[in-house]
Formats: C-alpha cells, sequence, structure tokens
C-alpha cells in the first residue's frame, strides 16, 4: 500500500514540475520582450529630432535674474527630452542660494518647464563693522548687500557677521534667537511685523523698535512666546503713541504685567 501511494505522489509532483517549467518559461520570454521593447523604444524615441528642446521656461522667479539662469541652462537646448538628466540641472542651480527647490517639467514634445522656488529674504543682518547680509526665514545667507540696495526689510544689528558664508546656514546663537522670535512673530500676527524696524540684543536681553515712533518692546531673555503675546495685545488696546518704551519682561502668578513709560 505503502508503495502505490508514493508511487501515485511521485507521479503527482512529476505532473505540477510539467505545468510549471513552461509556464516560467514563458514568463522568462515575456519579461525579456518586454524589457527589450522598453529599451528599442526608448533608443528610439531618444533620438527622435521630434523630441529635442526648442524652448526652457523658467517660472517662479522674482529675485533672481532670469537671463543668468537661461545662459546656465542654454546647453540643455536641442538635447532630446528622453537624454536630460534632471539632476544635473537640480545641481547647476543649487549653486544660487536663493533656490530652495526645482522641479523639472519635460513637456513634451519639446518644451522643458524649470520651476523655481525660491528663498524669500526677510531681514538684514547688520554688525559693528557695517557689514550688511540678507537671510531668509530658516536662516540661510543669500547675498551681500551695500547701503545703497537695503530693501525695506527689519533688521537685525549688533551682531557678529564675520563668520557668515554666502549660502552658508546661520550657526551665531543671537542671530538664531531672534530668528526664531521673528518666525514666532510672523505665525501669530504677521502684520506686527510690518511695525518692526529692528531687532537687537542688549545685556542678554531683546528688544524691538517700532518702525514709525521708535518705540522699543523690551522682551528679555525667556518666555518669548508669553511675551510675545502680551507685546501685540499692548500694541493693539494700548497704542504706541505716548509712550516710548512698552516692557513686557515682568509677571506675577496672577496678573500678566506690562509697563509702559
Amino acid at each position: 500500500m505503502n508503495n502505490i501511494r508514493g508511487a501515485y505522489k511521485n507521479k503527482r509532483n512529476k505532473q505540477k514540475k510539467n505545468i510549471l517549467l513552461p509556464f516560467f518559461g514563458l514568463l522568462i520570454l515575456f519579461l525579456v520582450l518586454a524589457f527589450t521593447s522598453a529599451y528599442l523604444s526608448l533608443y528610439g524615441l531618444s533620438r527622435l529630432k521630434l523630441l529635442e528642446v526648442e524652448e526652457i521656461k523658467i517660472e517662479g522667479t522674482k529675485y533672481l535674474n532670469k537671463n543668468l539662469l537661461y545662459l546656465r541652462l542654454a546647453s540643455f537646448e536641442g538635447q532630446n527630452q528622453f537624454k536630460i538628466n534632471d539632476n544635473i540641472i537640480n545641481e547647476i542651480l543649487s549653486e544660487y542660494p536663493r533656490i530652495k527647490s526645482v522641479n523639472v517639467i519635460h513637456k513634451l514634445p519639446n518644451i522643458l518647464r524649470i520651476i523655481i522656488q525660491e528663498r524669500i529674504p526677510i531681514v538684514h543682518l547688520s554688525s559693528n563693522n557695517e557689514s550688511q547680509y540678507i537671510i531668509d526665514n530658516e536662516g540661510v545667507v543669500l547675498d551681500f548687500i551695500d547701503d545703497d540696495s537695503l530693501d525695506d526689510l527689519p533688521i537685525f544689528s549688533n551682531i557678529n557677521t564675520n563668520n557668515l558664508t554666502h549660502g552658508g546656514l546661520v550657526s551665531d546663537k543671537n542671530i538664531k534667537l531672534l530668528l526664531n522670535i521673528y518666525n514666532n512673530i510672523e505665525k501669530v500676527n504677521p502684520d506686527f511685523l510690518k511695525k518692526i524696524s529692528e531687532f537687537y540684543i542688549q545685556n542678554d536681553e531683546v528688544i524691538l523698535v517700532e518702525n514709525k515712533r521708535c518705540v522699543k518692546f523690551l522682551l528679555g531673555a525667556e518666555e518669548f512666546p508669553e511675551r510675545i503675546d502680551k507685546m501685540i495685545f499692548a500694541y493693539l488696546n494700548f497704542g504706541i503713541a505716548n509712550f516710548s518704551e512698552i516692557d513686557l519682561r515682568f509677571s506675577d502668578p496672577v496678573n500678566e504685567i506690562i509697563i509702559l513709560r
């Protein structure tokens, strides 16, 4: 009986192998044909003159000079769309600190679209040696400027700019602190930022200056989120016309104290 069962089992296994072998053979043949077809199609497309780039469109720029970017990318004109390496385009444009990201779109048959997201300058950095830089909200140094090219932006003043590099990220702790306060205010009330002309640190305490009457907001050295809320509340409810300073550094367990001078 055992011999009969063994013979039956061997017969079934042999039948399965006879079925699976042709199946795997067909599958391999199909994959080879598909790969060959795709390769030949891509090879053919990469040689079509119809797909050669005739126009490069650069979009999304405000501060960058488009003409300079076109010159940097001019070598891609006349190249076949399927031969262009998008990573090379990204590498070329990464030379510009003002560019945050690049999206390359191949608009067939012959247009190459380059969509750029720029870094937006938010403040000037001004040091005691009269050096002037501009940075974005992440602390990337976008450019070195002179007094004749100042934009209508607030200033971080009296800080150390000796170690800043074009395109680099700020490392100075005071710049980082002021930048954090700037970004915090922007989240709470971006319109209030338009009222501030200067941020600086004196005796380890943060001071903001209003842009018309030069009223000082004294934020101190800690509890910045709470004091920013108090500052905006004071500005909206008390105004600044009759004051030279609004001191936000003091509080007690019951009441938030705002001293108006």
